[in-house]
This record gives structure tokens, sequence and C-alpha cells, in this order.
């Protein structure tokens, strides 16, 4: 009995790979890995060929287009680095070794935020001497710690446009007023950044720009 097949197609002139799996269903189901492009098929026994091939081709496409809309494209690609939006190259980038890309991402982000900090800062009337350090952090974008007087960053924030970290920024400095983030801190926020929402969304769906 067949269990599982691995097709070739072509959608729209591109060639994909297709991992066909029969199973005990009653219908056809279908799923598509964006940073793979490999399509997985789950179909009843005994479901012919054609019929899944007719099935690819009806949906694959759309559902093609609707995850690469979801999915971000790569941070970091060969000797191509998205910095503050922008996919810019590097020259031997990819040769390097790791500690000197993230020195040089790092320093990047580091001139960036310091000049900005200190804009923000004057501009919300921010009394506090803060420290900029960044981390590579993945499940926080900034952390305020008031009491050793610094400001903590991550560094995959330098992927994003530069008013995105901007809205990162004003987040962390309307902290020195209010340290949760109850209604009194967003309204702080929201005074400094009014498109905040707009700009977070980004952060949250991997939108660069």
């Amino acid at each position: 009995m067949r269990q599982s097949e691995v097709w070739k197609i072509n959608l729209e002139g591109e060639e994909f790979s297709v991992l066909v799996n029969y199973r005990p269903r009653r219908s056809l189901g279908l799923r598509y890995d964006g940073q793979k492009k490999i399509f997985t098929c789950n179909v009843p026994t005994r479901t012919s060929r054609k019929n899944i091939e007719a099935f690819l081709s009806k949906y694959g496409q759309n559902l093609k287009r609707r995850v690469e809309e979801r999915t971000p494209p790569k941070a970091i690609e060969g000797d191509f680095v998205y910095l503050f939006g922008e996919r810019k190259e590097i020259p031997s980038f990819s040769s390097w070794k790791e500690r000197k890309q993230k020195d040089y991402l790092k320093k990047t982000l580091l001139s960036f935020l310091e000049e900005n900090v200190s804009q923000w800062a004057k501009i919300m009337k921010v009394q506090t001497p803060y420290q900029i350090k960044i981390r590579p952090m993945k499940s926080r974008w900034g952390v305020n710690n008031k009491t050793k007087k610094s400001l903590t960053f991550s560094l995959l924030l330098l992927h994003y446009s530069k008013e995105i970290i901007e809205s990162v920024v004003v987040h962390e400095l309307a902290h020195d007023f209010v340290m949760n983030h109850s209604q009194d801190f967003y309204s702080i926020v929201y005074h400094y950044c009014p498109d905040y929402r707009e700009r977070h969304a980004k952060l949250r769906k991997g939108k660069y720009a």
C-alpha cells in the first residue's frame, strides 16, 4: 500500500516539490512551507494521481501566495542583509566568521540607537542618563532597567526600518515615567508615536519596512 511519494509540480513556470501522503481520510488537504518551498498534500488512500494533480493545480498557487504574504524574507542570505528595512549587499559578509558578523551588525545598530535615543530623550524630556546595550534577544525588542540606567535592545531590530526601531525607542523611554503597561503608559507612547500600533504590528509580522 502506498504511504508517501515525492512529486514535482509546475505552478506558473516554477517547479516545486510535493510530499504526497496517502492517509485513511475523506478529503484532500494541502500545506505549504514558505521557507523550504515544499507542498505537503494529504489525500485519501485510493485517490488517483489525476485528481491529486487537479487539486494541486486548483489550490496550490493561491495557497503559496497567502503563505508568502505571511512569511517574512530571510534577514540574512549570503552577502545580502536587511539593514534598516532595506536589503543591502555587504561584500564577503557570508565568508566572515560569526563573531565578526555579529560585531558588525551590533556596531551598526548601536551607532543608530545612540543618536536616536538621545534625540527622543530630549523630545520626551527624559532625565535619566541611559546606557545603550545590544543583545541577541528573540522574545523581547527592548528592556528598560531604570535601576541600572540601561536600555537594552534586540540585535534583530537592525533589520527593521528606522521608523519601526524608533517606535521601540519611544516605548522603552516611556518606561522612564511608567514602568508597567497601563493606560497611562500607552498614553505617553501614543502621544509621541501616534501610529505606534501600525509600526509595532510590522514587528510582530516580521515586515522589515
